[in-house]
């Protein structure tokens, strides 16, 4: 969605449904950062 154009995504209920939501944070963010640097 990132490399797609979007200024951003929301991940909310991801990260809460999450069993480690801490890690799943950090997961995302790494998509979010590759996403952004194509």
């Amino acid at each position: 969605v990132i490399a797609a154009g979007a200024d951003g995504v929301a991940v909310v209920s991801a990260i809460c449904a999450a069993p480690d939501p801490e890690a799943a944070a950090r997961a995302i963010a790494v998509a979010v950062a590759e996403g952004r640097a194509r």
